[in-house]
């Protein structure tokens, strides 16, 4: 059974893409008001448990952006050279600008920071850019092995997959930045074009909507209920947790589930076709990039740190969203300017280069 790789956009996936990109921006900013808060070693408070909670969002919104893309690429055989080097040197040109910028007005810029971007390795620092452009790289081999593969053989694989994952999970030692979270890529394209050739993503059928309701409550439930655990567990034993497991916390299957049913709910919802939602969330990837790296922490962690020492506790997780609202806005509002200054441009550049070379 073949089935092409959708070209549509769907408004209603592409609004999940929106909230995730905002789950992402406040993991990204948290550890502000966590060190404020003093939450490391965490406190049985109100204020301790939402920081380290807040932390699990970037993760539940990475596996959003990780569960779409399977889903649109499930079937995808195409070697897309230009997309990888677009996507590679946008990202590299964005860094060089900022680092002009920060010259121009005469920001400090740390040494290691500035080799990093003029030899476009800064690119590389962020995990997610890596790992999907590596994935980029073995799609069109994952593809051909989907396609070939019949449907048990299919579940049985996604079976094995997850369990590898699990087992991942609690090996501290190994490197995440690389090759786990391309497995995550892999095996999330396995569970999403099983979905689409037979209808069911992992235990769920694609309209069923309340067993996934119950499935994404549970599982916030859990991790609040963990959370809680590791607060009163650190606090009266002084244990200092960074992450359940270590790093390798974010292999857990909970998150993969978590992102299928989300994707369900979402997949479920009748929105029309809005050009607005669908071009915002076409730019998460350079959202990813400026609401959030190195340079703007260089000018922003410290204010941000100010502002809320400023107010009392209990009005502190309140102004911690406020804040984290406002950095969202910008880093909509800048990824739109670097579209049209950097991405747009480039875009119809390495089209008139591969159209040249495939005309030849």
């Amino acid at each position: 059974m073949e089935i092409q790789e959708k070209k549509v956009r769907e408004s209603n996936l592409e609004l999940l893409k929106i909230i995730a990109m905002f789950l992402i921006c406040l993991s990204h900013v948290v550890n502000v008001f966590n060190g404020i808060e003093n939450t490391n070693p965490y406190t049985l408070t109100f204020n301790g448990i939402f920081g380290l909670l807040v932390k699990n969002f970037g993760w539940f919104g990475d596996y959003i952006f990780i569960a779409c893309s399977a889903y649109f690429l499930a079937f995808s055989k195409q070697f897309n050279i230009k997309k990888m080097l677009t996507y590679y040197i946008g990202c590299a040109l964005i860094f060089i600008l900022y680092l002009v910028v920060f010259k121009i007005i005469g920001i400090s810029i740390p040494e290691n920071l500035f080799i990093k971007t003029i030899t476009t390795y800064e690119v590389f620092s962020y995990w997610y850019i890596k790992n999907y452009l590596i994935y980029l790289l073995i799609l069109p081999l994952i593809s051909l092995i989907i396609e070939k593969i019949n449907q048990k053989t299919h579940k049985i694989l996604i079976i094995v997959l997850l369990i590898i994952q699990e087992i991942a999970m609690l090996l501290k030692s190994i490197d995440v930045s690389i090759v786990p979270l391309v497995y995550v890529f892999i095996s999330m394209q396995f569970i999403m074009s099983y979905g689409r050739k037979y209808g069911k993503y992992l235990f769920l059928k694609e309209d069923d909507k309340k067993k996934a309701s119950i499935g994404l409550l549970l599982i916030i439930i859990f991790w609040i209920i963990k959370d809680i655990l590791i607060t009163y567990i650190g606090s009266n034993h002084n244990i200092v947790f960074k992450d359940a497991f270590g790093a390798t916390e974010r292999l857990s299957i909970l998150y993969v589930i978590f992102g299928v049913d989300i994707f369900i709910l979402f997949k479920n919802i009748n929105i029309k076709h809005n050009k607005t939602i669908n071009f915002i969330s076409s730019l998460s990837l350079l959202f990813y990039l400026i609401h959030h790296n190195e340079f703007l922490s260089l000018v922003l962690d410290s204010p941000f740190n100010d502002i809320l020492i400023n107010y009392s506790s209990s009005l502190r997780p309140l102004v911690f969203l406020l804040g984290g609202l406002i950095r969202y806005i910008y880093g909509i509002l800048v990824s739109i300017l670097f579209y049209f200054v950097i991405f747009k441009p480039l875009k119809k550049l390495m089209d008139i280069i591969f159209n040249r070379n495939r005309n030849k």
